[in-house]
């Protein structure tokens, strides 16, 4: 019984997820943030996040070239580089 309890768990929170509702720019500035320490928390969640940004960062038209120039123009904007 508790398994099946923690596998619905699993199961809901993944698909909330996979919508993109906690970690979403805009739902993160209105709900003041703790939703998305509390999905946060649960690293089924953190996974699901990290598949997603993976499977979209694969889907460009030039898979990791943008993903890389992006971080290059941020540090150089910080000083790092």
């Amino acid at each position: 019984m508790l398994s099946m309890c923690i596998q619905c768990h699993l199961r809901t929170t993944q698909t909330v997820v996979v919508f993109g509702v906690p970690y979403t720019p805009d739902y993160y500035k209105n709900a003041g943030g703790a939703i998305t320490i509390i999905f946060s928390l649960f690293p089924w969640d953190l996974l699901a996040k990290g598949f997603q940004d993976l499977g979209a960062a694969a889907l460009g038209p030039s898979p990791g070239a943008c993903l890389a120039k992006q971080y290059f123009q941020l540090c150089m904007r910080a000083g790092y580089v």
